[in-house]
């Protein structure tokens, strides 16, 4: 077994340092059960590397993971449990699949977990991993394959194009209280109840986001998990139009696309938590299970994008 700290991690992700996301891990080879590796992290409200950037405030003063980013966490142990990256080569996330997570992942803990490798198959690799915090813990399968800067660059094919729903709402949407402002996913409300959507909210993914420099350096393109809680601040945004109260239990699913159709992300059979108004809990939405998110396009800055959500039901706790 070898473990590994800070500079040397930074080797194996060279181009994810600005944001890096694991304070030490163990490669296991060769292991019988098919572990490769296991991961610590502790994040702490005044983080020396700036990364409270990824907690929330669930309630005032209680700061815990935001949920999504266990995928983020999951998948980087991935490629350093691996063995690092080749020169030149940049990691590509295609898919998170089976995403669970139960209870808050509290912020100033340690946080560990496990990474196996389930396949490979055509350029692609597939891992399994998990993270806890000895109470709370998340898990998922997350799918990468590995490219030339050259590759990433190049200008992506246009994809098959859909009708969008129509507009009838054009409103600001404020920063969440319960997180960093540049986590605030969405800033335009565009649609209540329209063409078989109950949401559609929009965001332009800044030029100067804190995630540029480390995703990628040179050649930015959107981290997955912001599309993905652009999900999450839909359904807040939703909840707060439709006048919604309580703690519910939603079952989503999810698109994001670009203004000319193109799709850029699919989450399928989502479960969500919408806090709506609960004691001292801020309101926000938790996703805390899904199916599949599929990654379809590379956003770079300055593109908008339109999420469109659909609630199949929804239940009272």
């Amino acid at each position: 077994m070898t473990t590994i700290y800070g500079e040397k991690i930074k080797t194996h992700i060279p181009h994810r340092y600005e944001n890096l996301l694991i304070d030490s891990c163990t490669q296991i080879d060769p292991s019988p059960d098919g572990v490769i590796g296991t991961h610590n992290l502790t994040i702490n409200k005044d983080d020396a590397q700036g990364r409270q950037i990824f907690l929330r405030q669930k309630r005032p003063g209680q700061y815990v993971l935001l949920n999504v980013v266990v995928a983020e966490i999951l998948a980087l142990a991935s490629i350093i449990n691996s063995g690092g990256m080749e020169d030149g080569y940049i990691a590509f996330f295609s898919a998170i699949t089976k995403f669970e997570i139960q209870g808050d992942i509290a912020a100033e803990t340690l946080w560990s977990g496990e990474i196996k490798k389930v396949s490979e198959k055509a350029g692609f690799h597939r891992y399994y991993g998990n993270l806890s915090d000895g109470t709370a813990k998340g898990s998922c399968e997350v799918m990468a394959f590995y490219m030339d800067p050259e590759s990433l660059s190049a200008e992506p094919e246009e994809s098959k194009t859909y009708d969008l729903p129509a507009f009838n709402r054009d409103e600001p949407i404020a920063p969440f209280p319960h997180k960093d402002p540049a986590m605030t996913a969405v800033t335009t409300l565009n649609a209540i109840d329209s063409d078989g959507y109950n949401c559609v909210c929009s965001y332009t993914y800044p030029e100067d986001h804190p995630f540029i420099k480390g995703h990628f350096p040179d050649e930015p393109v959107m981290m997955g998990v912001m599309q993905w809680m652009m999900v999450e601040d839909a359904i807040t945004v939703w909840s707060k139009e439709t006048n919604q109260s309580g703690k519910h239990t939603l079952n989503v699913d999810a698109s994001i696309y670009l203004p000319d159709g193109q799709i850029v992300c699919e989450v399928k059979q989502a479960q969500c938590l919408l806090y709506a108004g609960v004691d001292d809990i801020y309101d926000q939405t938790e996703l805390v299970a899904t199916k599949k998110v599929a990654f379809r396009n590379r956003v770079t800055p300055g593109k908008e994008l339109l999420v469109c959500i659909k609630i199949n039901d929804q239940t009272k706790a």
